[in-house]
């Protein structure tokens, strides 16, 4: 007998075999993947912890409790390859902190930078860039050692920077603590690009559509604290809600797309869409944060799931179906053991991970 008719047969008997099986699997249709939960970490700069929240705003856990302040009044994160980076405002120093267990692994001096407090990572992830307010620098440094690079710009073209965002044709946006957002080009070529006379030391920005501009700035007045500007014609569009609190600074895209304004005056962190409603609080007035300055989310990617071969998050019949297709073409999804052999044992490697169910 000729080998293909062999396997033609053996795969005939198998199908025949595993579909006595169809019914009994289709018992167990289940979700198949929750995946681990997503999670906001929160900077308490007044006491120096890096809380854990809830995408409903209920307080988890501290990754880095108070612990009298050791990480200097921390400002910014970035968050990549399971470690949290953060500069210390009081202490001058670049934390880099393990994800998972909250271990502060490293502390880096940073070249004799003053008032670092906003970070970002370069555009192609290989650096990490730290505004030195008083120093009136834009630090480049190693996320791997910690070493000062250079200046991403050169030192005292922008009076006090702070946040950092894309800008049009691979430029940047930078707030400068003179009330100007400054277009940067290159290391020497900067420009200021509009003046935000209102927004009293601005402090993070992110662009709504292709001209408008949303802007927090530390200031007392909740009218300055969060507005919007016209990037082509400069106009000052006003308060961006009817709801604000003072002295904002960090401001980032959440869960759903929507806007975090996080208050440090207000110790609160209001949640907004991009037309300017107040969509509630994720952590309201008098909670537990003291001078809160940051808020990142943390997304971790479901569990792989082997046998959710329709990828719709249900191991149910559609799946079943799949495999047998699969199976029956010699399709190399249904080669469970990876062995280039279509045969009772990727049938059976398939069973088993239907039954197991996944995370």
């Amino acid at each position: 007998m000729e080998m293909a008719t062999y396997r033609r047969i053996e795969n005939m008997l198998n199908l025949l075999f595993f579909g006595r099986w169809i019914i009994i699997v289709l018992l167990f249709a289940r979700p198949a993947h929750a995946g681990a939960d997503d999670q906001y970490y929160l900077i308490s700069s007044g006491t120096g912890a890096i809380h854990k929240y809830s995408l409903t705003g209920d307080f988890i856990s501290d990754l880095v409790p108070a612990n009298a302040n050791q990480l200097g009044n921390p400002q910014h994160m970035v968050i990549r390859d399971g470690k949290v980076f953060v500069p210390g405002y009081a202490n001058n120093k670049l934390a880099r902190i393990d994800l998972h267990t909250g271990v502060i692994e490293a502390q880096w001096d940073l070249d004799g930078a003053r008032g670092t407090a906003f970070l970002r990572e370069s555009m192609d992830g290989t650096e990490l860039w730290v505004s030195s307010i008083t120093s009136a620098r834009i630090l480049r440094v190693d996320p791997m050692t910690g070493s000062v690079l250079g200046d991403l710009i050169t030192a005292g073209l922008i009076p006090g920077p702070h946040g950092i965002i894309d800008g049009p044709d691979d430029s940047l946006l930078v707030a400068g603590g003179d009330k100007v957002i400054y277009q940067v080009n290159g290391h020497d070529d900067v420009v200021p690009l509009i003046s935000v006379p209102l927004s009293n030391r601005p402090t993070n920005m992110i662009m709504l559509n292709d001209n408008t501009l949303l802007l927090t700035a530390f200031a007392s007045n909740i009218e300055r604290s969060l507005r919007s500007y016209n990037t082509t014609t400069g106009e000052d569009l006003g308060r961006y809600s009817d709801t604000q609190g003072s002295r904002a600074d960090g401001l980032v895209r959440g869960y759903n797309n929507e806007i975090l304004a996080v208050f440090w005056g207000s110790s609160s962190i209001a949640r907004y869409n991009d037309t300017g409603d107040f969509l509630g609080y994720l952590v309201a007035p008098g909670s537990q944060l003291s001078g809160p300055n940051h808020i990142i989310l943390v997304t971790e990617p479901p569990t792989p799931c082997p046998a959710d071969l329709t990828a719709d998050g249900i191991l149910d019949f559609f799946d079943v179906s799949a495999f047998l297709q699969a199976f029956a073409t010699a399709d190399p999804i249904a080669d469970f053991t990876d062995d280039g052999i279509f045969d009772f044992f990727d049938i059976s490697a398939f069973l088993s991970a239907f039954a197991q169910g996944c995370p």
